[in-house]
Order: C-alpha cells, then sequence, then structure tokens
C-alpha cells in the first residue's frame, strides 16, 4: 500500500463523515423546477467519504481542456 492509502485508511469514520453517497454527482445528473433541485441516477451510490461528493462534482471546473 502506498502511504496516502494507508493514512486514509486510518482516518476515523463517523456517522458525520462517512456514509451512503450519490457518487456521480454532476450537473447531468440534477433536475431543476423553479427553486427545486432534484437528484437523479442513484445507480452508482456508494458508500465513502461525504467530502467524496463534493470532490467529485467539483472536478470538472479543474480539468484541463483537450483541444483537437
Amino acid at each position: 500500500m502506498g502511504a496516502i492509502t494507508t493514512w486514509a485508511e486510518l482516518l476515523d469514520r463517523t456517522r458525520d463523515n462517512f456514509g451512503l453517497i450519490h457518487f456521480d454527482f454532476e450537473l447531468d445528473n440534477l433536475c431543476w423546477e423553479d427553486a427545486l433541485i432534484q437528484m437523479l441516477d442513484f445507480d452508482d451510490c456508494a458508500y465513502h467519504w461525504y467530502a467524496a461528493d463534493i470532490t467529485y462534482a467539483l472536478r470538472d471546473l479543474f480539468q484541463t481542456p483537450t483541444y483537437r
């Protein structure tokens, strides 16, 4: 195991930081109706760190565009 994996395995998992998440939380999985927002497509849900959904949702903002 790598150092980061070992470190992550030792982190405390509590009800406040770990549980069932969407795991594919992106704009194409949101449905807006006026001020109401709903999430769609739960086929990738998993038990993981809650912060992972935020990280995965933001990853598209930091990807380098590819030019052809």
